[in-house]
């Protein structure tokens, strides 16, 4: 399927299924604001607009591994779901917000894959993966950005940079064993809980916010970290190790 033009699904009825490649073309538009489901099969290229925007809308990547590509930002909210054995890859080059994410995205079961290779932004309220299947940020360069304006739980594993942000007092909260191979940014007015899990960050932290560990357990692992204007804190007893410099230009604290 190919979208020159403007392409709209008006209507609630029906299930939009694209069995090859599915192209929005420079100056093309794709866009829904209703719960119609669609099913993918032969992957997404957007360079122009992509948006399924109804939170309630249901959306389908079946049959073959896939990639969603092209150089503009696709916007995919509602119920996403990865089928079994099937892997589904971002490679958006968009640079600013790449592929975003707004509703749940989970697998079928767990040989399900979604696999990060550039921008990813999460605006809903669980991470990738976070109920079932595998979840893949380890690849060099990419990004994962926590952006919801509201509690939102980080999904375990392996990333390559991780930053948070929100405007309000909003808790990101981990959930198990974490590797940021880069670095981690915690931005904004952003309680970061480590929630008991292990967290390990090899590159720079950022912290110009607050992270505040509520839970007794475990234990992260920085390297070099810039507290500007952010505080390490917490009502436990949870342990924090830097083993590199901690720089405090503009204020901060340990407490």
């Amino acid at each position: 399927t190919d979208v020159y033009d403007v392409l709209i699904d008006a209507n609630n009825g029906g299930t939009n299924t694209f069995t090859g490649a599915f192209t929005v073309h420079s100056g093309g538009s794709y866009s829904t604001n209703n719960r119609s489901p669609h099913n993918f099969e032969g992957g997404i290229t957007n360079n122009g607009t992509f948006d399924i925007t109804n939170g309630s809308a249901v959306v389908n990547f079946i049959t073959n591994n896939q990639v969603i590509d092209g150089n503009a930002t696709a916007t995919i909210n509602g119920t996403i779901t990865v089928a079994s054995g099937i892997s589904l890859t971002n490679r958006i080059t968009e640079a600013t917000t790449g592929l975003l994410i707004n509703g749940y995205l989970n697998g079928a079961d767990g040989t399900a894959q979604f696999i990060n290779e550039n921008i990813l932004s999460v605006g809903g309220q669980d991470g990738p993966m976070r109920t079932t299947g595998v979840f893949d940020a380890s690849f060099a360069g990419n990004v994962v950005y926590y952006i919801r304006e509201n509690t939102q739980y980080i999904t375990p594993g392996t990333y390559h940079d991780l930053i948070c942000i929100s405007t309000g007092n909003r808790y990101r909260i981990l959930e198990g064993t974490t590797t940021v191979n880069n670095d981690l940014q915690i931005l904004g007015n952003i309680y970061f809980d480590p929630s008991g899990q292990d967290m390990n960050v090899t590159g720079h932290t950022t912290i110009d916010a607050l992270i505040y560990d509520r839970n007794i357990a475990g234990t992260v692992t920085l390297n070099t970290v810039d507290l500007s204007n952010g505080q390490i804190t917490g009502n436990n007893t949870g342990v924090f190790i830097i083993n590199g410099d901690l720089a405090m230009p503009t204020g901060g604290g340990i407490c």
